[in-house]
């Protein structure tokens, strides 16, 4: 039962980060415009998830050490890169959303 609880308090903090963070968000619906309704977008924001949480829990566990502004910035080229992708009709590589 501990497991449990732990996985529903990570949940709602997983939750509240994303409704919290606009980026998340438009970077979310960016992926629903491109990969659409269905099998596709799960299996896009599940990637985008588990790359996310693979690097939040290196860098947690102090396995990984990243300066922040180089990351930030890498975030951001991906949201300019998928919104480019949308503009131009073109279809998104999965790797985009991993990072």
């Amino acid at each position: 039962m501990v497991h449990l609880a732990v996985a529903r308090q990570y949940s709602i903090l997983g939750i509240k980060h994303i409704l919290e963070g606009l980026d998340h968000l438009l970077f979310l619906i960016c992926l629903m415009l491109v990969a659409g309704i269905g099998k596709k977008l799960w299996i896009t924001i599940t990637g985008f998830t588990i790359a996310h949480s693979i690097t939040l829990a290196l860098s947690a566990l102090d396995v990984m050490r990243l300066p922040i502004p180089p990351v930030e910035a890498v975030i951001a080229l991906s949201v300019v890169d998928l919104a480019m992708e949308i503009a131009l009709q073109k279809k998104i590589p999965l790797l985009i959303a991993i990072l």
